[in-house]
């Protein structure tokens, strides 16, 4: 408010002066006007004097009409002065004096037209004589108002010149005052927006270190407006942050954080439960100081790649607890360059581990201690069918084939898990080679003839024939697998079609049977492990359950595909599609 009432007051000022100043002009302006008028009075009362002396003297009527004009030009000339002179009353005063003398001595030339040359009560001599008088007092007047008018002229440069002095020191002071003012408030304005700022700053440097914030500011400005959203902001990211808290100290996995030497910089308290050191033991400490030493040098070299390439990296472990135990642990890492830290979630993996070491353990005693004892009674039941110790009566036979059955289910069951276990590790080679498919379902129908002979179903084959690129091997497994199953699920005098097509950079090969089909909610689970659909109307067959999982497998080994398409009551289509020799 205060630099607007300045400048209201300025503004103002300088106004009045330069009004005052254009009131100078106009008074000069008028006094001149005056003058003028005064001038045409003065010779308009000589015309008027000269045009009456010539008829006084010879009694002629030209001069007296020149007088007649004039009188009517001074009678004119005064009304037009009295408008001028009104504001100033000494000047109105001696215009009046001027008008009576005037219309005193106007009825001069009527008593000089009515006499003639007589002489009279009126003589014309007389008349001139009184005009004069009255002329002369008139002229008086004039004079005075002249006099002030050459006054008002004479004072009016000085005045002019004062008024102008008096505008210029205004306005020079004004732009100082302006100028002084300017920077005043600019000062005041830095300082306040200054302090204002600061205390944003300062709030900024407080939430990043974790104190307090300052009072909210006041006022609804951009600073208070923006200090109010920081100060919600903060709100916001302390309750963020007490929840990461919680979620830390009650997080059941390790999370971590390393600078780029490997030292623990921050830790949760996981620690102690999953390592048995607590957090002050910690911090500070080098990772590689509790990791098992068969596994340092890995550990080191899994952080270094991560350091090189800015990636996340999953790695596995082991940590050497506070007690002297070993934990496996699966690691979880990210590096950040622009904080030089390594961010890490250690989730104890025991479990899994220890189920995996299970799990070879079971496989080991499948492949050792179980199947060569089967191996061995099947042969042994192989050799009493055979008469090899002895024949047997019809009754010892069929138990004899029933158990050998037995031993075969059970020899192929672990087969199926032992290879579907290397193939899901990764660990079966496999030996690619160009085969043709008719060839390998010529091969799967004369080791099944028997079966589809019991079951009365004909296996047709395929008209066409097609050449991958394939582990004729383990693929055969494929083939035998589906044609086993189509035969099985077949209803007696079916057929079991064999397909083999060409499409678009892939080779399908299809088995489709008219049996039962398959219902559409157990679509998705025929290839799962120990998945068997039962139906009412199928056949009653042993069988290990593995056989679709192990065909899945083995197709994924090759890029290729494996699928169902089925229709209860109808059938069903199995189909594998494999990459074509030309893609």
């Amino acid at each position: 408010m205060v630099p607007v009432a300045f400048e209201f007051i300025f503004v103002g000022i300088l106004f009045y002066m330069m009004h005052e100043a254009e009131l100078e002009v106009a008074r000069v302006q008028k006094a001149r006007e005056v003058v003028n008028h005064l001038n045409l009075i003065q010779r308009n009362i000589f015309v008027w004097v000269a045009g009456l002396s010539p008829y006084a003297v010879l009694s002629g009527n030209t001069g007296l009409a020149r007088s007649r004009s004039a009188a009517a030009k001074i009678t004119e000339q005064f009304n037009l002065l009295r408008d001028c002179v009104k504001s100033n009353s000494e000047q109105l005063s001696h215009v009046k004096k001027m008008e009576r003398a005037w219309e005193e001595a106007l009825p001069i030339s009527a008593s000089i037209k009515s006499a003639g040359l007589m002489d009279g009560l009126f003589s014309p001599n007389n008349a001139i004589e009184r005009g004069r008088a009255l002329i002369s007092g008139l002229l008086d007047d004039s004079d005075a108002v002249r006099k002030q008018t050459d006054q008002i002229e004479s004072e009016s440069p000085e005045r002019q010149a004062e008024l102008r002095e008096h505008i210029k020191i205004w306005l020079s002071l004004g732009l100082t005052l302006n100028i002084i003012l300017a920077i005043a408030l600019a000062i005041y304005f830095n300082r306040v927006t200054a302090a204002r700022i600061g205390v944003v700053v300062e709030n900024t440097l407080k939430l990043a270190g974790g104190l307090p914030l300052n009072p909210p500011l006041r006022g609804d400005d951009e600073f208070a407006r923006l200090d109010r959203v920081f100060s919600s902001m903060a709100r916001d990211l302390d309750a963020l942050a007490q929840k990461e808290r919680a979620i830390l100290v009650h997080a059941v996995d390790v999370i971590c954080s390393l600078d780029e030497d490997g030292t623990i910089s921050d830790i949760s308290p996981a620690c102690e439960k999953v390592w048995g050191y607590g957090v002050d033991e910690l911090l500070s400490k080098r990772l590689m100081s509790i990791v098992l030493p068969d596994d340092t040098e890995a550990t080191f070299q899994q952080i270094q790649s991560l350091k090189r390439t800015n990636a996340n990296s999953n790695f596995e472990n082991r940590i050497m607890r506070k007690d002297g135990s070993v934990v496996d642990m699966l690691w979880s890492m990210n590096w950040s360059p622009e904080k030089k830290t390594f961010f890490c979630v250690a989730h104890d993996n025991s479990e899994r581990k220890n189920a995996e070491r299970m799990k070879a353990d079971f496989v080991a005693m499948l492949s050792h201690d179980l199947r060569s004892p089967l191996n061995s009674i099947q042969a042994f039941f192989w050799m009493l069918r055979e008469k090899v110790y002895g024949a047997l009566n019809e009754k010892g036979m069929k138990r004899a084939a029933s158990l050998e059955g037995t031993v075969s289910w059970l020899i192929e069951l672990i087969s199926d898990l032992l290879d579907i276990d290397k193939i899901e590790a990764g660990l079966l080679e496999l030996n690619f080679k160009e085969s043709s498919l008719l060839e390998l379902v010529e091969k799967a129908k004369g080791a099944l003839e028997s079966l589809a002979e019991e079951g009365k179903v004909e296996i047709v084959l395929p008209e066409n024939d097609a050449r991958v690129n394939i582990d004729a091997d383990m693929f055969m497994r494929v083939v035998t697998n589906l044609l086993s199953n189509a035969i099985k699920y077949s209803s007696e005098h079916s057929q079991v079609e064999v397909d083999i097509l060409q499409t678009d950079g892939w080779v399908e090969f299809k088995v489709i049977d008219h049996g039962p089909g398959i219902a559409p909610e157990h679509l998705d689970a025929v290839f799962e492990r120990f998945k068997q659909i039962k139906e009412t109307d199928a056949k009653k067959r042993r069988s290990s359950g593995l056989g679709l999982a192990v065909s899945k497998a083995i197709v994924q080994q090759h890029g290729g595909a494996i699928g169902v398409d089925s229709k209860q009551g109808e059938g069903s289509s199995f189909w594998v599609k494999l990459p074509s020799l030309h893609t």
